[in-house]
């Protein structure tokens, strides 16, 4: 479900959130034409910063960078948040057969807890 029609209210600190949104940095269907935009990266920031501020822990996936790319809004959010940022090390690389950019992702799992 779209994050923006959860209500946080229902929710409290026993509770736990996985977010697995569109990569900003990627180029998919679901981004495409302005699909996922710098707005709604923006409105998913804000969502996980109420979702903390009400204690219920949380997960995100994302990329911090993607083909020579870096996702400095996310980086910079992350510290401003002190939200811990973990590298995921699994290589992709042979996953996209297509994809003529062979520079590796750093895809990362963001936490507002110490795993």
């Amino acid at each position: 479900m779209d994050f923006r029609a959860m209500d946080l209210n229902a929710l409290n600190s026993k509770d736990f959130l996985y977010l697995d949104p569109p990569y900003l940095l990627g180029c998919a269907s679901y981004n495409e034409n302005g699909g996922w935009s710098v707005g709604d990266e923006l409105d998913l920031l804000r969502f996980l910063e109420r979702t903390s501020y009400k204690g219920i822990r949380f997960a995100l996936s994302n990329v911090l960078e993607h083909k020579g790319a870096g996702h400095d809004l996310l980086l910079e959010w992350c510290k401003a948040q002190k939200w811990h940022i973990h590298p995921l090390k699994h290589s992709y690389a042979n996953s996209s057969y297509q994809a003529k950019h062979k520079t590796p992702s750093q895809e990362v799992l963001v936490t507002n807890y110490v795993l």
